[in-house]
């Protein structure tokens, strides 16, 4: 226990940027999904396009957030390791992204259970929790799929951001960029 109270210390300026990009996001994912949904309401034949768009913006916006706060502690990381010889953690920045999102997949382990059990009420919260306060950024993708296999959109969600801080981690210690790897000449981001 000792040890994950070090991690924590030593990472808490991660796990911070990492919390209000996920509150700020969310807050975002409010105000753009709302109005969204409004709009397929008011003119049926739009279809759900805006909800899966404002779920690619607000998700994605998210993910790249994520990167980012990841390829900047990656870095430090690199001239850590190459400079002074210290030992590399390559799941570091998995490590912190699923600790930062802990509330976030326990409720969703929640909403799972309580979607496959047929608790509707104690679903009901635990969706209004998600889509309405931390989770917000992919409730456009929660509206658009169809009712029976909505609940899905939790995880999908979950795993595209670990996905993406465990990659701009990634990208960062081996001293490459996604930038780069699209071929954008960038300068290299080191302190």
């Amino acid at each position: 226990m000792n040890t994950l109270k070090e991690f924590f210390l030593a990472n808490s300026a991660q796990f911070r940027k990492f919390w209000v990009n996920q509150i700020a996001i969310s807050l975002l994912g409010v105000m753009i999904t709302l109005p969204m949904l409004t709009l397929e309401k008011n003119h049926p034949e739009i279809g759900a396009w805006p909800e899966l768009l404002a779920a690619l913006f607000c998700g994605g916006f998210f993910c790249f957030l994520i990167y980012d706060v990841m390829y900047a502690l990656g870095a430090k990381d690199y001239i850590r390791v190459t400079h002074q010889n210290a030992e590399p953690d390559r799941l570091k920045a998995l490590k912190i992204c699923v600790l930062a999102y802990l509330p976030t997949i326990i409720v969703t382990l929640c909403a799972a259970i309580f979607r496959v059990t047929g608790l509707a009420d104690a679903y009901g919260v635990t969706s209004i929790i998600m889509n309405m306060v931390i989770h917000a950024m992919y409730s456009g993708l929660f509206f658009y799929l169809p009712d029976s296999i909505n609940v899905i959109a939790f995880p999908i969600g979950i795993i595209a951001t670990l996905f993406f801080g465990w990659l701009g981690y990634y990208m960062s210690t081996h001293d490459k960029s996604l930038r780069g790897v699209f071929g954008i000449k960038t300068k290299p981001y080191r302190e």
